[in-house]
């Protein structure tokens, strides 16, 4: 008996392996998290703490700026690559999705130094065809924001060169709107409400392509998660966590 119940161990073990190698298992999860009735993106995170950027439009501001919106922030870098506008065209196409809404984007620019606003135009002026006015271009003190961005929005890791490219994480990170008292004040900028990775599901289709998967809708399943997440937002705009004090669950 013994033996038999190590026996179904090992088979019930070796099949997650195989799953995971594979990447089934987070696409299911994921549509088993969009398929249940009553979906709600989790409170990841608050952000409580403020910081000094360079926005390429608005000079010396703060995040403050998102305060009160629905806005994404993601990484990215001024090096040609298509990670830069993969990510771009799934916020135009959001943005084209409910056009009654203003959705704000805070691209980090993690090559580029509070000191360097010419680094900043030159990207707009590269994207110009998928950036507007709510699209902010931004960068800060290297060391404070690498720290912020690894601390408060959990990006994996702090971005580095490595022999002559940049790497860093490729998240896009959902935030809600919090309403302001009426002092006009914020106890949290924002809830972080998902993190989505369009990048690494796109090549995950890729790879599955090549090798005959039955499962290659990584990218539908990620764009599926955007917009039930941003629906959400949109139907439930005042909604607070009262057991999330800008402190991770």
């Amino acid at each position: 008996m013994k033996e038999q119940k190590n026996n179904t161990t090992a088979l019930v073990l070796g099949l997650v392996a195989i799953m995971l190698a594979s990447g089934l298992i987070i696409p299911q999860a994921y549509m088993r998290y969009m398929n249940n009735l009553d979906f709600r993106p989790p409170f990841e995170k608050g952000l409580t703490k403020n910081i000094r950027i360079l926005d390429d439009l608005r000079g010396i501001t703060s995040l403050d700026e998102f305060g009160g919106h629905l806005w994404v922030a993601y990484c990215t870098s001024t090096q040609e690559g298509n990670e830069n506008l993969v990510i771009q065209q799934k916020v135009q196409a959001l943005r084209a999705r409910f056009p009654q809404e203003t959705i704000k984007a805070a691209l980090f620019v993690v090559d580029a130094s509070i000191t360097e606003p010419e680094k900043l135009a030159a990207y707009r002026a590269k994207h110009s065809e998928v950036l507007t006015d709510h699209d902010y271009v931004i960068a800060g003190n290297a060391e404070v924001l690498q720290k912020y961005l690894r601390n408060e929005f959990r990006f994996d890791g702090v971005p580095y060169e490595k022999e002559g490219a940049w790497i860093y994480d490729h998240d896009v990170i959902v935030l809600d709107r919090i309403p302001a008292d009426e002092n006009g004040n914020r106890p949290t900028l924002a809830h972080m409400r998902g993190h989505i990775n369009f990048v690494d599901a796109i090549q995950r289709d890729q790879d599955g392509i090549k090798t005959n998967a039955k499962y290659v809708r990584a990218e539908e399943d990620a764009n599926k998660l955007l917009v039930h997440t941003i629906t959400y937002l949109i139907e439930n705009p005042n909604e607070e966590d009262q057991h999330l004090s800008g402190q991770q669950q």
